[in-house]
């Protein structure tokens, strides 16, 4: 499915086609850089952090300018994310490999 480039139906289908393709995509790239079968080629959680919250943040764009009016429910979870998100920086130490 992933080879064949259809990321379309490894979102929940309950988003309803309402989230940015450039998102899925890095979010997948991200996932599939983890499980290579070469550990060297495995990216460190620093980086794995980094490229998720970039992919977080195209999703939030993507909203942002998609539904310009927003309900109280949506801007609370969006809150929430970044709230985690930034929490995941700062809680995640930085260790060697």
């Amino acid at each position: 499915m992933l080879a064949k480039g259809d990321i379309k139906n490894v979102v929940d289908p309950k988003l309803q086609g309402y989230f940015s393709m450039n998102s899925v995509r890095k979010a997948i790239e991200v996932a599939m850089a983890c499980v290579s079968q070469t550990t060297a080629k495995r990216p460190t959680m620093k980086q794995v952090v980094f490229d998720l919250n970039e992919s977080l943040a195209i999703e939030m764009d993507h909203t942002m300018v998609g539904h310009e009016i927003e309900s109280k429910d949506s801007i609370e979870s969006k809150d929430s994310i970044e709230s985690s998100s930034l929490n995941l920086r700062s809680e995640l130490p930085l260790l060697a490999r």
